[in-house]
């Protein structure tokens, strides 16, 4: 979710250069250049003494200021590594923590109040860091390679992620994908999930018209090639819908033991692209910002999800 944001200040700013530093799996979602720069950390866990040596090594180089858009135990030692030794100033997102806690107790008929989005309490830290950015969707002209030479026959499907509080039944995703094909018979479903996540989805019945992308093998770039040629997205509240929004594909998010109003909708995405439970039924959701808690009486929430209702969307979105 921080992508959109660099993405505005490097083009609002054209006089600052941005380095992100983060997990080195996600390096190949913004292309370097100039102005950007990116520096991984290992997937190991190598302890204190080794993160600091791993800080010494690859990110002791002098930066102006330090934006920390995470809260975590690693990005608040980043940032006083370098008020220490380097005597760099930072700013650090305010994540709303008792707001978010607040809004997932366990009350039947809570009043959702929309906090703000990730994306805006991003957008907060640059600019109490005295860095201008609009998120706007039309403060800048992005040129966007997502919608270049798309073919309007791919559906995106994302039946899985990683708390099963997030997911929508088998037999409700396998009857959601019958249906596609039957409305839509010029598409073709590519199904989104890891290798590991694979063999959970076995009961799926693979034709010419489903191709389960983990099958092919394809590294994180060669994966967002795929994502790109989609039409529309289908995904849990996921890794999956944020990645489609970063190149402006419609995406419809089915929502479970989370919720929008907890600020994790995908970029530009509108509240019509929002799937959630039947909430007269279950009016004690969410019960968690990331799904690791599920009410239990919450558990099957999503089967009051309409499936008739997604495909009344597609059917808004997509021309085949």
């Amino acid at each position: 979710m921080t992508i959109p944001v660099i993405k505005r200040v490097l083009d609002q700013n054209p006089t600052i250069s941005i380095t992100l530093v983060s997990d080195q799996k996600y390096e190949g979602l913004i292309q370097k250049g100039d102005r950007f720069s990116f520096i991984g950390f290992p997937r190991e866990n190598f302890g204190f003494i080794g993160y600091l040596f791993f800080l010494i090594k690859n990110v002791n180089q002098p930066f102006d200021l330090v934006i920390d858009l995470h809260g975590s135990i690693r990005s608040v030692f980043l940032s006083y590594f370098y008020l220490i030794f380097r005597a760099t100033i930072f700013f650090r997102i305010q994540k709303g923590r008792r707001e978010k806690k607040k809004l997932c107790e366990n009350r039947d008929k809570k009043k959702l109040t929309n906090l703000p989005s990730t994306f805006i309490r991003y957008a907060m830290v640059f600019q109490k860091a005295g860095i201008d950015v609009d998120l706007n969707p039309n403060s800048t002209q992005e040129k966007n390679i997502g919608t270049e030479n798309k073919e309007f026959n791919y559906i995106g499907f994302a039946p899985l992620s990683r708390y099963d509080s997030k997911n929508l039944a088998l037999d409700l995703s396998i009857e959601l994908i019958e249906k596609i094909l039957i409305q839509f018979p010029s598409c073709k479903v590519l199904i989104f999930c890891s290798k590991q996540e694979r063999k959970l989805l076995d009961s799926f019945q693979i034709n010419e018209r489903i191709q389960f992308i983990a099958d092919l093998h394809l590294s994180l770039e060669e994966e967002l090639s795929w994502i790109k040629k989609i039409s529309l997205m289908i995904s849990m509240d996921s890794a999956n819908g944020h990645l489609a929004s970063l190149f402006d594909i419609p995406c419809l998010t089915l929502w479970g033991s989370t919720h929008p109003c907890l600020g994790f909708q995908p970029w530009n995405q509108p509240n019509e692209n929002q799937f959630l439970p039947d909430l007269t039924l279950y009016s004690n959701l969410p019960s968690s910002v990331n799904g690791s808690v599920c009410f239990e009486n919450a558990k099957d929430c999503m089967r009051s999800i309409d499936i008739n209702a997604i495909l009344k969307r597609m059917g808004e979105l997509l021309v085949m």
